[in-house]
């Protein structure tokens, strides 16, 4: 799965995913439960789903730790 997938799933014009997340808190919750189910629909298990949730995280970390 490639980002043009979750884009297409998400239903986001390809060169303009910056359109996501500018609706605030209501748009967050459906983005992730959007990507949530994509993974599962691409048989990832609920471990595996936790996993790239934590890799997501750690990302966000990072960043902040960098700025």
């Amino acid at each position: 799965m490639d980002m043009q997938e979750v884009l297409e799933v998400l239903d986001v014009p390809e060169n303009q995913p910056a359109a996501l997340g500018h609706g605030g808190d209501r748009d967050a919750e459906m983005l992730a439960r959007s990507f949530y189910r994509l993974l599962r629909k691409n048989g990832y298990t609920r471990n595996q789903v936790i996993s790239v949730a934590g890799y997501i995280l750690d990302s966000l970390i990072h960043e902040f730790e960098t700025d």
